[in-house]
């Protein structure tokens, strides 16, 4: 089976498994694969300790829908997990061809209160602002960009970094949208919403403190 059929936008054009720079590390792994019928890419620090993007795309020519949310999980290039799953559907529904999902901590983790264990800047990862940007920006088609980081981020030992991003992404201009907002302020995590909730704009950054 083919990765991605003829009109599909192709992703980086790198082999299976390749290396590049990270600030810190000094290597990151760029891993592509398939995964259920989509063309699957993602952006690991060498040790694998950190993911910092995972892209789905198909067949099309429509937009991207950038997801940001708290941290990853077990999705690879080639393996989805519920939330990707989720989040893929959301996607199509909103009529583009491509899904980039990135995090405001880069820490593989299933469960998040693994990011309480260590300090911000150990959960965070090096070099995530950068991906977190590039993904929001780009090239190319028109992006969607999602924030979908759930009430955990609210806790005071994490929301500081949810503020940073905020800022970021509020000098750059970008335009949060999100599946609703939390009784906390926080936008709703996408996994456990009904197929047809909307996706609406937000204006997030006014809660971010200096």
């Amino acid at each position: 089976m083919r990765l991605a059929d003829e009109g599909a936008e192709p992703l980086l054009p790198v082999p299976a498994h390749a290396a590049g720079d990270d600030p810190v590390s000094g290597t990151w792994i760029t891993e592509r694969g398939e995964a259920e019928g989509c063309q699957g890419q993602a952006v690991f620090s060498g040790d694998r300790r950190y993911r910092y993007s995972l892209t789905r795309s198909w067949f099309g020519t429509g937009g991207h829908l950038v997801v940001i949310g708290l941290n990853p999980s077990t999705a690879t290039a080639s393996v989805n997990d519920a939330t990707i799953r989720r989040c893929a559907g959301f996607a199509r529904r909103e009529g583009c061809t491509r899904l980039t999902m990135v995090n405001l901590f880069a820490l593989v983790a299933r469960n998040p209160r693994h990011l309480l264990l260590d300090g911000i800047a150990q959960v965070t990862g090096p070099g995530n602002d950068e991906q977190i940007m590039l993904a929001c920006f780009g090239q190319g088609e028109p992006r969607k960009v999602v924030a979908a980081w759930g009430c955990r981020a609210a806790h005071p030992q994490l929301a500081p970094r949810r503020d940073r991003v905020l800022a970021m992404l509020a000098g750059y201009g970008i335009q949060l949208h999100a599946f609703g907002i939390t009784r906390d302020g926080e936008p709703k995590h996408p996994l456990y919403l009904p197929s047809g909730t909307p996706l609406v704009p937000v204006n997030l950054a006014l809660r971010a403190r200096p």
